[in-house]
This record gives structure tokens, sequence and C-alpha cells, in this order.
């Protein structure tokens, strides 16, 4: 640097800082793209290339925000034309306080996108208010997420010696040169604007994430992303708060011609009193919501290895519905939709509300019915607002961590599996000689990161998630085993789905394994065994099984019953936007580039259809996203309960 015409120094000092950070962001690419080789592996080289050139000006972006700051400072040194030691201080604590979040962001990107398929943004903080502790123990006690704190440590040692080797080099030029600095300066703050907006043309909006999805593979598509870059956008969407797909009247009009509403209520648009013919029979109703348990782990669906034996077996004597689809990609959404049958909105935590929302939920009605409702889960009963939100929505009573035994408490989360089932199974019994009908629900969570594996689960022919998707299945067999022995059984319906999948299938940008979920009816004394087809989804658990009860109920929702009423579509939400699915389509749009894309995924297609079957696309859009709408507008007038 000292070689360099003085006024020149200060572009030195930002080339310098700009290489040192887009090498940073390349080796995170690559180390990205190196543990996701798998779902690469047949992309073209010139795709893989044309992805880290792409990378390259979303890291540039970052890269010009982080200079900007500590470019004013040394400037300022600069007009001055003497060293200025404070200020050069000042300078490296600039530098080093701003790398620290985004190290932070680039390590717990690897194993986000790991587990969820997406780049880090600000829907990893579910969850969180309230429940820092536990969160915290997710991420220390996971290996992935440990293992990556060794690298963010050296790379952080590198990036604090560079910045004070970049800083301390150096040197103002005496202040003869003030008309040069100007003019130095000024280009570079040009350079520095056009930058950060990721392009020259004004004409254009600045660079979009839309830039990135060029090619058919999904992993290549987001490893040119930067994570920095996707958090920052999705602090500030708009459509986190509200959506607008439509004019709210127009939306209800819509979903009441779906429901074959002919004749609405005044005050409750979607509501419909339903009263069945024949006999009503007050079964008990055991529903098991599976963590992470995606329908495309099973044999029945293709998985190679036999993970899931005893819900492979359970399908042979069970309504099994195929295509069943869970509304979010979180266990909060999951649980959400499969209890009050409404489906999520775009970032929205839909547990926490204050007062909390109510909903004619499966307990209300089946307390309105004369029913004991009882909720167990493995860990803290605040997490997520549980206890709350279930409680106002119809249970009598949650259980959690603090109704076990400590020895039983062994996971971060609380009791694994085993454990929680025996303990349901027991309390049920409790509820049985009460002479009432009951309603258990019960949320596992034993697959889940990190995991819990008893000794006899292991096993070196399998990953560690195989090997908790087998703990989570084996405690399934234990829990029905038991439960064919009580008294109750026989008068029991038993209901299984998953909160969420997991993506171990990345063909499109949403996961569809993500979303696919088991949905199983057994009650083998009145059930006869049969799989469908038809297009399901978690909202419709509910009126399902109520149709089956033949219980009266009202149904304010937007679930219907799957044995007597039909869905062409079911759909799905998360932070990069929804997806819409049918027996041979799935649209796809991705909110932050403003792309829709239709596949025909029967066949494995990874080739966007759209322009071909635009008629589709806009069938399949218009049928959800009306629903949405209407959704948004009943959870925001206060017309999602109706007391009776």
């Amino acid at each position: 640097m000292k070689r360099l015409p003085l006024p020149s120094r200060n572009f030195a000092f930002a080339v310098r800082f700009y290489l040192m950070w887009m090498a940073v962001f390349t080796v995170a690419r690559a180390a990205q793209l190196l543990l996701n080789l798998g779902n690469v592996e047949v992309t073209l080289f010139s795709d893989i290339f044309r992805m880290f050139v792409v990378g390259l000006r979303f890291d540039t972006v970052i890269c010009c925000y982080l200079l900007i700051l500590p470019l004013l400072l040394v400037s300022i040194e600069t007009f001055a034309g003497r060293e200025m030691k404070a200020l050069r201080v000042a300078t490296l604590a600039v530098a080093v306080v701003e790398s620290i979040p985004v190290l932070l962001l680039l390590a717990a990107d690897i194993p986000y996108y790991q587990h969820f398929g997406n780049r880090f943004n600000v829907m990893a903080f579910d969850g969180l208010e309230g429940n820092f502790g536990t969160v915290f123990k997710m991420i220390v006690e996971e290996p992935t997420f440990g293992l990556m704190i060794i690298p963010a440590i050296a790379v952080g040692i590198v990036v604090w010696i560079v910045l004070k080797r970049i800083v301390r080099s150096r040197r103002p030029a005496p202040s003869k040169h003030i008309v040069p600095n100007i003019i130095y300066t000024l280009l570079l703050l040009v350079l520095l604007f056009f930058g950060m907006r990721g392009n020259a043309n004004f004409k254009t909006r600045p660079i979009q994430p839309g830039l990135a999805f060029f090619s058919n593979n999904q992993t290549i598509n987001q490893l040119g992303l930067n994570p920095c870059y996707v958090f920052i956008r999705s602090l500030s969407r708009q459509d986190l708060v509200e959506l607008h797909f439509c004019d709210h009247d127009e939306a209800i009009a819509e979903v009441q011609r779906q429901l074959g509403i002919t004749t609405p209520d005044a005050s409750y648009p979607i509501l419909r009193k339903i009263s069945p013919q024949g006999t009503a029979h007050r079964y008990n109703v055991v529903f098991v919501i599976m963590e992470g348990m995606s329908a495309n782990n099973l044999s029945h669906h293709g998985y190679p290895k036999a993970i899931t034996p005893f819900l492979d077996s359970l399908l042979q004597h069970s309504l099994y519905f195929e295509n069943c689809y869970t509304s979010g990609d979180r266990t909060c959404l999951g649980t959400y939709s499969s209890v009050v049958s409404f489906p999520t909105i775009y970032g929205q935590h839909p547990m926490y509300n204050t007062p909390v929302r109510t909903f004619n939920s499966i307990a209300y009605e089946l307390k309105a019915n004369g029913y004991a409702t009882n909720f167990f889960v493995s860990h803290n009963k605040n997490f997520d607002n549980t206890n709350a939100f279930m409680m106002a929505n119809g249970y009598d009573r949650l259980y959690s961590e603090e109704d076990y035994p400590p020895e039983a408490l062994k996971t971060i989360y609380g009791a694994p599996d085993d454990f929680l089932l025996d303990f349901a199974v027991k309390r049920m019994d409790t509820l049985a000689n009460g002479g009432t009908p009951f309603l258990a629900t019960i949320l596992t969570v034993s697959n889940h990161q990190p995991y819990y594996i008893p000794e006899k689960y292991r096993d070196a022919d399998k990953s560690e998630w195989e090997q908790a998707v087998a703990f989570s299945d084996d405690a399934l067999r234990q829990f029905f085993a038991q439960a064919t022995t009580r008294t109750w059984f026989d008068s029991t319906l038993f209901v299984l789905v998953a909160d969420h999948g997991n993506a171990n299938d990345n063909t499109y940008p949403l996961s569809i394994s993500y979303f696919h979920s088991p949905l199983i009816f057994y009650a083998p004394a009145f059930v006869p065994p049969q799989a469908l087809d038809c297009m399901a989804s978690q909202t419709d658990i509910f009126p399902t099984i109520m149709g089956i009860l033949g219980l009266p109920y009202y149904n304010n929702t937007f679930g219907i019953d799957l044995l007597r009423e039909n869905r062409p579509y079911s759909s799905m939400m998360n932070s990069s936007g929804y997806g819409i699915i049918g027996k041979e389509w799935y649209l796809v749009y991705l909110t932050d580039s403003d792309k829709k894309a239709l596949y025909h995924y029967r066949d494995g297609d990874p080739a966007d259809h759209i322009a071909q079957h635009p008629e589709i696309a806009d069938s399949m859009d218009s049928y959800v996203t009306k629903q949405w709408q209407a959704a948004t507008h009943l959870l925001k007038t206060g017309k999602t309960f109706f007391k009776h």
C-alpha cells in the first residue's frame, strides 16, 4: 500500500476489505456445496460455475454494506491529512463488530439449510420468545450446530487478523492532496452505491433473489444466494403482516362456493351446522401428531430402507389417505392446522397472540359433545405458547415435562417418545375409568434434532436421522401394543398425522417431502381398511373425525369431511413462498423472486410447464389464495369462534 499514490490508498483499503469478505463468502458457499453434493450430482458443471458467479453478485451487495462505515471513518483521517490513532481503533472496532453477526449467520445457515432446505431467515426465531433456554439447548446440543462453532471461530480469528492488518497498513495522504482525495472518495461512494444495488441499471429494481433461480436443480438455485442477504430481506418483508391476494368479500364468496354454503350466517361467513343422519357414536379419539414423520419415510412411499416397519404395517389395517399435506414447515404450524383446521399464514406464529385466539377446534366441539380433552407434550408446556393456546381452545388439561419424573427427562425436549406415549396410555386408563369418552392429543418429539437415540436403536447401517425415525416408529409400536390390551381399545378411533415432513427430496423449490404426511385413521372395530388417493390437508382431520363419529357439530373452519366431500388441491406455506398441489400438478410461488412455476411432479419432472399450462396454474392459485385471504380476514375480524 505504501507504494501506491497517496490519494488512491482508500481504494486499496476498500479492495482488500472487499476481497477478504468475498473469500469468506465463497468458502462458505463451497462448504454448502460439498455438504449437498448428493443433491447436485447430476448437475452440469456450467450450472455450478454459474451459481458461483451469481453468488458473487449477492456477496458484493453485502460486502458493500459492510464497507460503508469503515470507509467513511478512514476518509475522515484522509481529509485530516494526518494519522489519528483513535479513529483507527474505531475503524477496526466497527469492522470487527460488523463481522460478528455475519459470521454467526454463515455458521447457522449451514445446519439450517441441511434441516429445512431454505437459507437462514427470520422464521428461524419462531418460538424463541419465552423459550430461549430450550432453543439454546437445541443449538448447543445438536452435533451439527456444535461442529459449526469450530470453523466459525477459526474464520473469525482469521478475519480479525486480516482486518487488523488492513486498517494498520493504510496511511493518510498529506493535506495538499485534498482535491484528489475528494474525487477518489466520491468515486468510491458511487461504486459502493451501485454495489449495494447489485446493478447499475436504474430502470430496474435492485438485485432480486430471482436472479439465483436459473437451474432445474433447487439446491444450485438456493446456494447462489447469500444468507445475510436472505436474512435481511426476511426482516423487512411486508407480506409477513397481512395477505393481499384479493378483496376479502370476493375471497369469502369463493370459499363459500367451495364449501357449498348457500345460505351463509350473517356474522360467521363459513359456519356450517353439521347434523349427521344415523346413529352417533361417542368413541374415544386418540390423535397423534408425529414430529417430522414425512410420508416419504415410509417404505409404502418408496423409502429404500425399512425405518418405519410399524407404520407401514398399520397402513394395511387402516383408512389411509395417500395424498395428505401439512399446512407449513414448523411444528407450531402443523399443530395449529391439525387442531383448529385453519390454514397457516405467512410469517405468523399462529399460537402467539394476545389475547389468545379461539376457534371451533376439535377439542372444543368434542367437549361440547361431553368429552374429556387432554393434550400431551414432552417439553415445557409454555414452549410455542402451547399451554395457553390449547387451554383456550377446548382442552381441559395439558401434560408436560413438569408432570413427569426427573429421570424421564432424558433430552432437551424433556421426555422421549417411548415414555410420553406410555404416560399417555396410563392417563387414558384413568379417563376411561371416569365413564366419559375422551380426546387425547399427543405431540411426539423424538424425530427432531438433536436426536435422542437409545442404544438398542443404534445401527451403523443407518444415518442418525434414520435411527431417530426408527426409534419413533418403534415407540408407536409399543404404544399400540399397550392400547390393544385395554378395555377402551375397541371403542377408540386412532388418528395419526405428521406436524411436517423432512427435506429428503429437493427436486422442487419447496420440498414436497417436507409437507407430504401420512394420514391414518385406525379403528379395526368400526373403520374398514382402505387406501384413498384424494387430496387431503391437516385442516380436514377434525371434520373427518366428526364424520366417522357421526356427532353433530359446528364447522367454522376451512376443513372438509374427506369421506363426504372433495378438495381439488392441498396447499402449504413457508418463509420462501407457497405451494399448491393436486393429483398431477404442483404449483410453486417464491415470494422473494416473484416467480411461479408449474411442475408435473407425478413424473418427477423438474421442468417448469407454466408457459404451456397457464390456465392450470391460475385455477390452482385462485382456489387456494382466496382461502388464505378469507382466513386472514376472519382472523383479523375475530370470526374464528362461534359460541354455542
